[in-house]
């Protein structure tokens, strides 16, 4: 466990919440969507226990040791894979891709922020956790909403997925699209879970929580779209946020940052 003084976390709990009922959604409706929630056990307003996950390192943590070593082979996510996991290779690939998708499907849908490489996490299957869900639906890092794109979607996890043009990247794309139906499938659900949390909450990511469902939902709306592409209305979003998020500018600044 990890011990945190001085900090707030019921937030954090809220989060894991809603990435577990979003995981049972897609467990019932068969798609391979995977993220990994953690226990947290709060003690007080300013303290709580955290499941610590073994067998991980951040993304950031990982590059450092990459340029520290200094082999031009290794300088990116794909040429780690394919040092690190060999002949498990497009295993681990697949493993990032369904992980990827869901967590992108879930930033996107809570306005998760603060989506630095050091909260991102990888382990030794390939796949990627995110952690650390201080900033979400109603509230961002420093009150400015820098993080403008839908979730994060780099040039190194495109590389990854053999490059934008692939069938890796299409797989990636379904994912993301089977998720959005499921999710608005079970949108009621979800924004009742959120409502009754919300009542009197002093947590900050509830600004305004007369608002906060309308904001999800316009998530899952797509405008100015013909009426006789309403039957394809997920996919032409899951295009949409896909296309904005690509190698976003702001995104890679704030890695940088």
């Amino acid at each position: 466990m990890i011990v945190k003084a001085n900090d707030d976390c019921r937030q954090e709990v809220l989060a894991i919440q809603l990435m577990k009922r979003l995981q049972q959604i897609f467990n019932k409706a068969e798609i391979p969507l995977w993220m990994r929630p953690y226990e947290i056990f709060v003690t007080s307003s300013s303290s709580a226990m955290i499941e610590f996950i073994p067998e991980t390192m951040s993304i950031s943590a990982l590059k450092k040791k990459m340029k520290e070593n200094g082999n031009p082979k290794l300088m990116n996510l794909r040429q780690f894979y394919k040092w690190y996991f060999h002949e498990k290779f497009e295993e681990a690939q697949q493993n990032f891709i369904r992980s990827l998708a869901a967590y992108s499907l879930f930033t996107y849908l809570f306005a998760i922020k603060d989506r630095h490489n050091g909260n991102i996490m990888l382990d030794r299957s390939g796949h990627i956790i995110h952690i650390d869900f201080g900033f979400m639906l109603q509230n961002t890092p420093g009150g400015v909403n820098f993080e403008s794109a839908p979730f994060k979607l780099t040039a190194d996890y495109v590389d990854l997925m053999d490059g934008s043009d692939s069938d890796k990247f299409e797989n990636f794309k379904s994912l993301l699209c089977r998720g959005l139906i499921e999710v608005r499938r079970n949108l009621d659900d979800l924004a009742n879970f959120i409502t009754i949390m919300s009542k009197h909450s002093s947590m900050p990511c509830f600004k305004n929580t007369e608002t906060v469902i309308k904001e999800i939902q316009q998530r899952l709306q797509v405008p100015n779209l013909p009426e006789n592409n309403k039957r394809n209305e997920m996919y032409e979003l899951t295009e949409r946020i896909t296309n904005q998020s690509l190698n976003s500018f702001f995104t890679n600044q704030y890695d940088n940052f």
